[in-house]
């Protein structure tokens, strides 16, 4: 996260987060060079199981509509990066069947 910034989406806002502090503060997803990005469960600490399952998941279905390339890392599982409709359905298959 990172302060915000007039002009930017107001549904960028992170309130929870801004409440907290006396600052609003932006949501900022991490993109690195050529277009990849790799999803960790285990950065997600801050959050119960379930909770970082829905993170991860709202993260794969925006790093595929942003036509990102993408890995998720999972106990147990890691899925290499790709895109598209089967890395998608690998990405929220493996985060379902999480127990």
């Amino acid at each position: 996260m990172r302060t915000w910034r007039p002009g930017e989406p107001v549904r960028r806002i992170a309130w929870r987060a801004s409440a907290r502090t006396e600052t609003l503060l932006s949501k900022e997803f991490a993109v690195w060079e050529g277009g990849e990005i790799t999803l960790r469960y285990r950065e997600l600490s801050g959050l119960d199981h379930e909770a970082r399952i829905a993170r991860l998941a709202r993260w794969v279905l925006l790093s595929e509509r942003a036509g990102l390339r993408y890995a998720l890392e999972l106990p147990g599982a890691t899925i290499r990066l790709g895109r598209g409709p089967a890395q998608l359905d690998r990405c929220l298959r493996a985060l379902a069947l999480l127990p």
